[in-house]
């Protein structure tokens, strides 16, 4: 299993080459609820707000789960 720093590209990579068997997502899967949708439909991923950083993962929903879905314009 690898995790951290992955993008859609580096963890297709990793896996097509046999270099994990599993990959993971923190971050970018909480920052982007819909993750799986994105990926498959190649839609831009939302970005970290940094501010939020002190937050994440306790507290309140600030940083956690307030991050949209996708929307197209």
């Amino acid at each position: 299993m690898i995790a951290g720093k992955l993008t859609k590209e580096s963890a297709t990579a990793l896996l097509e080459n046999n270099y994990a068997d599993l990959v993971a997502f923190g971050t970018p899967y909480v920052t982007n609820p819909d993750l799986v949708a994105r990926f498959k439909n190649d839609w831009p991923l939302a970005e970290f707000d940094a501010d939020a950083r002190l937050s994440l993962y306790g507290g309140d929903e600030k940083g956690y789960i307030d991050y949209p879905e996708y929307q197209s314009d």
